[in-house]
């Protein structure tokens, strides 16, 4: 009340702290002109181009979803920044709502002190609230520096009851021992391939599944017994493949590999099968034991055109589920497959091939878990 005249301020969520990262950014004068005076300090945003101010909770209620809150990228770029800061009077932090779509907040303190103040401050927050509700604990497999950052590893997997791992990486798939009983623990690559950013162990089947280069390709999964230079031709499943799911419905294993476009998704899943090859199936070859040397070319031709046919493949398609817009995420529960797409959550039946519901897009939307949309339907507030 001001003046006899009721005033209503809306205010957007706090941001969550499971779901907020914060980091320098390369500072630009032409974002801020002038020094701000005030202890508290102003953002800038597209959407807030006169500098107000925001105060945020430091608590917030939200989903307690894990996601990295690992601020070791302040320290690592302070020394990047301190050369440009030397000439300017802000100093800027960067606040990113981790979701879909990210909010990115630049901040600006008045000096470094201030900033570290509200650096520290957000990270004890985070580690005490780690501590309360640990979900996952961590276990370091091996030393960081036996990776060099041009070598990026994208996927992590374990398989073999957890005795082995196989990480994706830009320039191949390692695999590495976890276990007591092997001392060295360090990796070493089986597949060179480019462009690695996912792999999966199916051990029902002994297949390896790996997406390189927005191709997916199988291989037997013997090949991490093997070395790169005696690697096998991998059969290709599908191109232009972002990522794929390996999951349980319906009491079935399943791969579900999508087809995205802006306008559509089709999303084809497989079930992984055992396939017996026929040892007799060409027993005109074998009847002549001087025509060794031909056999042996036959077989090498008909090994290769099988490596390559998607007839002989480890994967039956059992349907594929459609979805009129571009879907981000695949996940599988008992009955049903989610699909997060730009439009929100689509939830289909695949009992029936009929989508049951749809929940509204929101910020949390890349990390609501299955459970979760199983047991309730989160609305937006």
């Amino acid at each position: 009340m001001n003046n006899g005249l009721e005033r209503y301020v809306i205010q957007r969520r706090p941001i969550p702290l499971e779901l907020l990262h914060i980091y320098l950014p390369r500072y630009d004068p032409s974002m801020h002109n002038r020094r701000s005076s005030s202890l508290v300090l102003p953002y800038l945003t597209n959407n807030n181009p006169n500098n107000t101010m925001m105060v945020a909770s430091a608590g917030g209620s939200g989903m307690h979803v894990r996601a990295s809150t690992d601020i070791a990228a302040y320290m690592n770029a302070q020394a990047n920044t301190e050369m440009d800061e030397e000439n300017n009077s802000c100093y800027p932090l960067t606040i990113q709502h981790l979701g879909r779509p990210s909010l990115h907040i630049t901040l600006f303190a008045t000096s470094p002190a201030i900033r570290k103040s509200w650096i520290d401050k957000i990270k004890s927050q985070q580690e005490e609230l780690s501590k309360k509700k640990p979900i996952f604990e961590t276990v370091p497999v091996f030393n960081g520096h036996e990776f060099l950052e041009v070598n990026k590893i994208n996927h992590f997997i374990t398989f073999n009851a957890g005795q082995q791992y196989l990480l994706a990486a830009d320039d191949g798939v390692y695999v590495g021992h976890h276990h007591y009983k092997h001392l060295d623990t360090r990796p070493h690559k089986v597949l060179s391939l480019e462009k690695v950013t996912q792999v999966q162990a199916i051990e029902s089947n002994q297949t390896l599944l790996v997406l390189a280069d927005k191709s997916l390709w199988e291989y037997p999964l013997d090949v991490v017994n093997g070395k790169p230079e005696l690697q096998p031709q991998g059969r290709l499943i599908q191109t232009h493949v972002p990522f794929f799911y390996y999951g349980t419905c319906l009491q079935k294993t399943m791969v579900c590999i999508p087809k995205i476009s802006t306008l559509s998704s089709i999303i084809s899943a497989y079930e992984p099968i055992k396939r017996i090859y026929d040892t007799n199936a060409t027993p005109h070859l074998q009847h002549n034991v001087n025509t060794g040397k031909r056999q042996s070319l036959v077989n090498k031709i008909l090994s290769l055109r099988s490596s390559t046919s998607l007839g002989d493949s480890n994967l039956r398609k059992i349907k594929d589920c459609y979805v009129p817009c571009e879907a981000y995420a695949v996940e599988l529960s008992a009955t049903m497959m989610l699909i997060t797409t730009s439009r929100g959550v689509i939830m289909i039946d695949m009992r029936t091939d009929q989508p049951q519901r749809k929940i509204q897009k929101t910020a949390y939307t890349s990390f609501i878990h299955t459970v979760s949309l199983i047991d309730r339907i989160i609305k937006p507030c």
